[in-house]
């Protein structure tokens, strides 16, 4: 027997079941790869100002201190000491996915 022959094993109300549920994952990928687009953009942002004006780079855009180093260490694309409050993802994704990444990104 071809599988294109058998008889669907799913009734309407899970398909429409895995239907959301794709689409609840479709949606968390996409937060998650905007995410590591605008991290991928703060790197090359910040290896551009390490080679074009290093003496720039470690000081925090907005108030020019100094970034300490061992928070440079942990997230060497710091652009800031202290997170921006924008840093918030509007998009609804996991709440878990969401905490790791600041907890990664913006630790110290």
């Amino acid at each position: 027997m071809s599988y294109s022959s058998t008889v669907s094993v799913m009734n309407e109300d899970q398909r429409a079941h895995l239907r959301r549920r794709l689409e609840q994952e479709r949606d968390r990928v996409v937060g998650r790869l905007a995410r590591l687009s605008r991290e991928l953009a703060d790197i090359q942002d910040a290896l551009k100002l390490l080679d074009e004006t290093p003496d720039r780079y470690g000081l925090d855009e907005r108030t020019g201190v100094p970034i300490p180093f061992d928070h440079l260490e942990r997230v060497p694309w710091a652009r800031t000491v202290q997170p921006h409050e924008e840093a918030t993802d509007s998009l609804a994704v996991d709440a878990d996915v969401l905490s790791a990444y600041r907890n990664e990104r913006y630790a110290g």
